[in-house]
């Protein structure tokens, strides 16, 4: 499946991995994978950065989105990444329980308003792990 037809058409339960240089290429992967899902209905969770929230946001509303309406619908839930990953961090490795309980409070928030609706989610946490030179939690939470 090529990168454009995933972010307009992501199977649920799929999993995509972008490697960028700019934060503009991230920006407009992320903005077109949301708003693929916001016309098709489908909410979304965004665990981003605290710095790439605002570029995020900004590329919704060029796409037209009002994203504080968005919010108030309950079709986005953004969560910090930093502080995500230190409630299940056991040191320098993710808890896979502690990951999961986590997550999923998220996830089931969402899924509670929306049944029967896939959630289109979007993460940073990895990318957080790997700039703080902490590879090797890195890929244990990508295997997670």
């Amino acid at each position: 499946m090529s990168w454009p037809r995933f972010l307009d058409n992501a199977p649920p339960a799929d999993h995509g991995v972008q490697i960028y240089r700019e934060l503009d290429e991230l920006t407009a992967s992320v903005g077109r994978f949301l708003d693929a899902g916001f016309q098709a209905g489908e909410p979304a969770v965004v665990i981003a950065a605290a710095d790439h929230r605002q570029a995020f946001t900004t590329e919704l509303e060029r796409r037209g989105r009002k994203v504080d309406e968005l919010e108030a619908d309950g079709l986005l839930t953004w969560r910090d990444a930093s502080e995500m990953l230190a409630a299940f961090m056991d040191g320098d490795t993710p808890s896979a329980d502690r990951f999961e309980e986590v997550v999923d409070q998220v996830v089931d928030e969402v899924a509670r308003r929306f049944p029967d609706r896939t959630i289109r989610a979007f993460g940073e946490m990895v990318d957080i792990l790997v700039q703080r030179g902490q590879t090797a939690a890195a890929i244990a939470l990508e295997e997670l």
